[in-house]
């Protein structure tokens, strides 16, 4: 019994986690496709403090047609100045948001 519990463990195994980021895959696309802005503001955030990757991260902004903007104090949603930076919507997608 034992060595076949071994032959599903390591089956089960893989493929549960081949599910569960086929699922977070999934859900990343989506958003990135449905909410460009918003996903990329995330995105941004989360990367702070890597100024490569922050870099990247703008070129892709810019490639999608998303306008980035540097964080303005008496504007910024964040209300600090610690440089973050803050995304605005291309005017296609939303014209008041500039």
């Amino acid at each position: 019994i034992w060595a076949d519990w071994e032959k599903f463990a390591s089956y089960a195994f893989n493929k549960s986690h081949a599910t569960c980021y086929s699922w977070v895959a999934f859900q990343t696309a989506y958003l990135k496709a449905n909410y460009p802005s918003e996903y990329m503001a995330a995105v941004l955030t989360s990367e702070l403090g890597n100024a490569e990757k922050v870099t990247f991260l703008i070129n892709a902004c810019k490639d999608m047609g998303i306008e980035i903007q540097p964080t303005q104090v008496d504007r910024s949603c964040f209300r600090s100045v610690e440089g973050i930076l803050q995304l605005c919507r291309t005017a296609k997608e939303s014209p008041e948001a500039t």
